[in-house]
């Protein structure tokens, strides 16, 4: 994917991982760490914590349509979506 094509996806905090990708572009990786560093409880809570419902979660309060999740999978409950919420607001 080229960065003109990553800029208009539905990446949540996508705004921060055009930085990441500036900062490493431009050999300023001590300045990229510190970003990666922001982004980094946004993926964990993404990814490997609450899976595609929080994914499809943190999309939806970004103005994307992350749509519904489907069995066997479940949507994160209303204490996992606060956190996703508190993590995308850190990560501003």
């Amino acid at each position: 994917m080229r960065v003109e094509e990553y800029s208009r996806s539905g990446v949540p905090r996508r705004g921060l991982c055009l930085e990441i990708f500036g900062a490493v572009h431009s050999g300023k990786a001590e300045f990229a760490a510190t970003l990666q560093s922001k982004l980094t409880p946004l993926a964990a809570a993404v990814t490997t914590r609450y899976g595609i419902g929080g994914l499809k979660a943190a999309l939806d309060m970004n103005g994307y349509v992350g749509g519904a999740v489907r069995a066997p999978l479940r949507a994160p409950d209303e204490a996992a979506r606060e956190e996703i919420r508190r993590c995308l607001d850190e990560a501003k």
